[in-house]
């Protein structure tokens, strides 16, 4: 059984077990949760308006409508087919798409906004790998692109993920008000290579 599939049975059992709460951790306040994340992206954001954005991981549709609101088109990208086509749902320029292996189905450089919202967070590390290099494939250079984490090994940790995700110029905040585990969060948010 490849890592792919490995994952895929671990998060069937989890959505099972938690349902929507499968994005998260048991009895997290999503409401509380996304007033946290959304000021940040907002700023990352800035004035611009993109093309055509990724929502990575996008689980049910916390934030997809909040970045196809700054898109010309988004794409709303899950493992399970009901969560994209319910992040999907809530508009017309969302289009939602299943991952049914550790590859992207997009073109080299299709998108100007890559948005990576506490996923790449809950992946081993060989996975972490694949979706970093999918992530930066489809990522234009010059593109915008947010990582929201959990800070695991402070300054390290952020340096990493930026250079994973191939980023030149990056900002970081971070902050322990996004839910009640008290972990240090971080949002990185810099320009594509």
């Amino acid at each position: 059984m490849s890592v792919f599939d490995q994952h895929m049975q671990t998060w069937k059992k989890r959505r099972k077990r938690m349902g929507d709460g499968a994005v998260g951790r048991v009895g997290e306040n999503y409401t509380r949760q996304r007033k946290h994340v959304e000021p940040h992206l907002l700023k990352a954001f800035g004035n611009d308006f993109f093309k055509h954005g990724l929502d990575f991981g996008c689980g049910w549709g916390r934030f997809t409508r909040l970045l196809s609101s700054r898109c010309g088109h988004a794409w709303a990208v899950d493992i399970f087919d009901d969560w994209v086509d319910r992040a999907a749902s809530t508009d017309t320029n969302v289009t939602p798409t299943q991952l049914r292996a550790p590859q992207f189905p997009y073109e080299d450089g299709a998108f100007d906004l890559v948005a990576d919202i506490m996923t790449l967070q809950s992946l081993d590390d060989e996975l972490l790998q694949t979706y970093s290099a999918e992530l930066k494939r489809v990522a234009a250079p010059g593109a915008l692109v947010v990582s929201v984490h959990v800070t695991r090994d402070g300054i390290r940790d952020v340096e990493n993920r930026a250079t994973l995700l191939e980023l030149g110029t990056w900002d970081v905040v971070k902050t322990t008000s996004i839910d009640d585990s008290r972990e240090e969060y971080c949002f990185l948010a810099g320009r594509r290579l």
